[in-house]
């Protein structure tokens, strides 16, 4: 098995920052990201995975939409869900 460049920059990325202790979902953003770069991909298409996958949360939330409820609402509680998280209230 041949290891490659981008392949080492996600591993030992992610392995120094959780080393550092930052949280998980930042060590694998910025992991991302530094892939992305030693890939030499564009870094819009890291931003748009990263929208990407925030599309399919939100769409475990509300996989299933109701005729009867306004979209605007939808809407509303989707953008206080990404703004404040999973709290409780």
């Amino acid at each position: 098995m041949e290891l490659n460049f981008p392949l080492i920059v996600l591993c030992v990325s992610f392995t120094v920052l959780l080393i550092m202790n930052v949280p998980v979902a930042f060590a694998i953003a910025v992991s991302c990201i530094l892939t992305y770069w030693a890939e030499g991909l564009p870094f819009a298409t890291g931003f748009q995975s990263m929208i990407a996958g925030m599309n399919v949360f939100l769409g475990l939330r509300y996989g299933v939409w109701s005729d009867h409820e306004d979209m605007a609402e939808v809407l509303s509680r989707a953008h206080r869900m990404v703004a404040d998280g999973l709290r409780k209230r």
